[in-house]
């Protein structure tokens, strides 16, 4: 069977969707911690007392240091904080428990060795939580969190990457296999400020659809994005599209110059996210507005990503292929992004 990468995204990663057969997995329930978990190999358990002002604060510590080095990640860890009630609890006021979560990654803010590549709203059960991707700029290696408040006890997954491995179905089969035990389902729904979508493009056949909304510079950002894994006889592996709706505008789209550096700083972003090999910058236009096409290649060379944008008013739209390299411009690619054009007026 062909091998497909589990990626998607310009700013934010993947919408990898697998089954679950690997070799070594197994499961374990923890009921007196209210979950259970798949894990590649026996975890070692430990624990950590801190102190909230007075009150002694244990953390509870599942990890694994894989020295298999065939294996996509090296490490994956869980730690479970349970705190007073009074403190801290999910059914608080959003942008409270929002803070509170994100404070779970301080270390790595304050670290300029990392860098912050997405950040998402999530929830689990009806309860809050987060999804953390960050790039070490000196290893090449990537980490990603997810990290959810049940009640009062903090709950936080990471998954540590080898270089070149950042995009692997273990990573996903691993967080999605968390689930709360002897717990009463949540209230909590992420926020939708949905958008309408303003664009039509033609898929080979009915793409996946979901509205993220996600963390960025100029605040919160709703997405839309569409995607399509095709048969193992199709020219390309992947399609994607994506409409971004930004609060305000954030460059004048008349100015070329502020123009290209809104691109430039679009694609660099993408680029370390996969952690691609640029080949190419060109321009590409819309009906006279200014957008660029861009390729790469990711995975070691095994695949290439070629990518338009377009940013007009206060959306960007950004429309991808992933297929291999000697099946660049084919057909199918041109008539993909040829498809596609802007139905409703923007304000």
């Amino acid at each position: 069977m062909r091998k497909l990468p589990a990626f998607l995204t310009l700013f934010l990663s993947a919408l990898c969707v697998c089954s679950y057969g690997q070799d070594g997995w197994k499961s374990y329930n923890y009921p007196d911690k209210n979950f259970r978990i798949d894990f590649f190999q026996q975890p070692s358990i430990s624990a950590d007392t801190s102190f909230l002002q007075d009150t002694p604060i244990v953390t509870y510590n599942w990890e694994i240091n894989v020295e298999d080095t065939l294996h996509e990640n090296k490490y994956y860890g869980l730690s479970l904080t349970k705190y007073p009630s009074e403190y801290i609890c999910s059914d608080s006021l959003l942008s409270v428990v929002e803070g509170f979560i994100n404070s779970s990654q301080s270390e790595l803010f304050d670290d300029k060795e990392f860098v912050l590549l997405s950040s998402s709203l999530v929830e689990k059960e009806g309860y809050p939580g987060k999804i953390f991707k960050w790039k070490n700029t000196n290893t090449n290696m990537f980490l990603e969190f997810r990290v959810f408040l049940v009640n009062s006890s903090l709950y936080q997954l990471s998954v540590v990457s080898r270089e070149d491995q950042n995009h692997n179905v273990s990573i996903n089969n691993y967080f999605d296999s968390f689930n709360l035990i002897n717990t009463t389902k949540g209230n909590f729904i992420v926020p939708s400020d949905s958008v309408a979508q303003k664009y039509l493009i033609d898929f080979p056949s009915k793409p996946a659809i979901e509205n993220k909304l996600i963390d960025s510079e100029y605040g919160k950002l709703t997405i839309n994005i569409q995607t399509l894994e095709t048969n193992e006889d199709s020219d390309n592996i992947v399609y994607v599209s994506l409409q971004t709706k930004y609060p305000t505008k954030v460059v004048n789209q008349d100015e070329i110059y502020e123009l290209n550096k809104f691109y430039k700083k679009c694609i660099d972003n993408s680029l370390q996210s996969v952690n691609g090999e640029l080949i190419s910058i060109n321009d590409v236009f819309y009906k006279n507005r200014l957008g660029k096409e861009y390729k790469c290649y990711f995975s070691k060379g095994e695949f290439l990503m070629v990518y338009r944008v377009f940013y007009i008013d206060e959306y960007l739209y950004s429309l991808g292929v992933i297929t291999y390299p000697n099946k660049d411009n084919n057909r199918k690619m041109s008539d993909f992004f040829n498809s596609f054009r802007i139905v409703k007026k923007h304000k």
